[in-house]
């Protein structure tokens, strides 16, 4: 059985799961289907009649379906366009029922197997009772487990819904009080990489999971993985605080004052870029991922910000609001000034990134950004985390790695 490529874009909601897939597959919304009797599963079946109204999303029909026959191989792609138009439209039970034909002759169809598991976490989602979202969702979960069996590399699309399902498997599970069963869960979306740990630690729902022993005892085991994986790969690069005298105290996007000193005790990433930075643009989706992963160990990132193409400073904060905003950046940002770029030697360009120590001191400083470069920060932070923070009023000396 051949393994297809994913081409839709990112599925979130019902109605983009058919308009991103279709206009990927080349199917305008004007496009026109004819209806092949026999073929089709909304064909009408009798000349002359017509579909009922279509009703809500995830409803039984009033009448059984008649049992429909299995589907030819050749029939796959134009039957997942007619599903994914159906979700577009809002029949969703009758496009579920073409994605199953179409996965019960082509199991890993990558494209159906997305959009089965997205309309199933949908219905999950908008499920009252905790069992009938039980029971929408182990619709879902077989799909994305499947996809991520199949594929050794899934794309970061995919490797999102399957962490998207488990979170919410694992939800479930919290709320029946099936505790060790939430946690095994959330390792298996970890495994998977997918990190839901940042989001675990915000939810209401998971807040007696938090308050367990088994949650911190899952947080201790895989950081101390994590923490020998990231010194083997890092050995030597960290040995040494950089001579780098570094400080700043600049705006923030509403006019206050932030300062490094304020960050004492924690590990900071200084990311020095620009929104007409290209490079610094394609760098930021990395960085958020890495501040969730880390920002409940102490893990800060500063942007600070220097913009070439406004005519002037309100108009530069403004512009950088709005792409802090449409990029989702959870960490704070700084409008950065010509002095405190000059405490950086030989500085050359756009973005550079600083990792300091929990002391205050410059351990890091890249200048051009590679393709390791995500996870070699990874890799760092993890390190750097592990340090002892330094005692108030006592030796500022930095503690070597083991």
């Amino acid at each position: 059985m051949r393994v297809r490529r994913f081409r839709a874009g990112h599925l979130t909601r019902v109605g983009a799961v058919g308009l991103s897939v279709l206009i990927v597959l080349g199917c305008s919304r004007e496009e026109e289907l004819k209806l092949d009797p026999g073929v089709s599963p909304f064909f009408p079946g009798e000349a002359g009649s017509a579909p009922g109204p279509a009703g809500p999303v995830g409803a039984a029909e009033s009448a059984p379906a008649a049992p429909e026959a299995p589907l030819r191989p050749e029939e796959v792609e134009r039957q997942l366009r007619i599903a994914l138009r159906g979700i577009e439209k809002g029949d969703v039970a009758r496009a579920s029922r073409t994605l199953d034909r179409i996965l019960a002759v082509d199991p890993l169809n990558r494209e159906a197997l997305v959009g089965r598991a997205t309309v199933a976490l949908d219905q999950a989602r908008r499920a009252t009772a905790t069992p009938e979202r039980a029971t929408a969702l182990e619709q879902a979960l077989g799909p994305v487990r499947a996809l991520r069996r199949a594929t050794e590399k899934p794309t970061k699309r995919e490797a999102d819904l399957f962490g998207r399902v488990l979170y919410t498997q694992a939800q479930i599970e919290v709320s029946r009080g099936q505790q060790d069963r939430a946690l095994a869960v959330l390792r298996e979306a970890y495994d998977g990489g997918f990190d839901p740990f940042d989001q675990v630690e915000k939810d209401p729902a998971m807040a007696s999971l938090r308050a367990s022993e088994g949650y911190r005892a899952l947080l201790r085991s895989l950081d101390e993985a994590n923490l020998v994986k990231a010194r083997q790969r890092i050995k030597g690069l960290l040995d040494k605080p950089l001579s780098l005298a570094f400080d700043f105290t600049l705006p923030d996007l509403d006019g206050k004052p932030v300062a490094l000193g304020q960050l004492r005790g924690q590990v900071v990433l200084i990311d020095i870029w620009g929104t007409w930075c290209k490079p610094c643009r394609e760098a930021i989706p990395g960085l958020i991922q890495l501040y969730r992963k880390h920002h409940r160990r102490g893990f800060e990132i500063v942007g600070m910000d220097y913009e070439q193409h406004a005519p002037d400073q309100p108009t530069a904060v403004q512009m950088v609001k709005q792409f802090v905003q449409a990029a989702g950046i959870p960490y704070r940002c700084v409008m950065g000034d010509q002095a405190t770029l000059e405490k950086i030697p030989n500085f050359r360009g756009f973005p550079t990134t600083m990792v300091i120590d929990r002391s205050g001191k410059v351990r890091m400083l890249i200048t051009e950004n590679s393709a390791g470069t995500p996870e070699m920060l990874d890799d760092a932070v993890a390190v750097l985390l592990a340090e002892p923070a330094p005692q108030a009023g006592g030796s500022d000396k930095t503690a070597k790695p083991k």
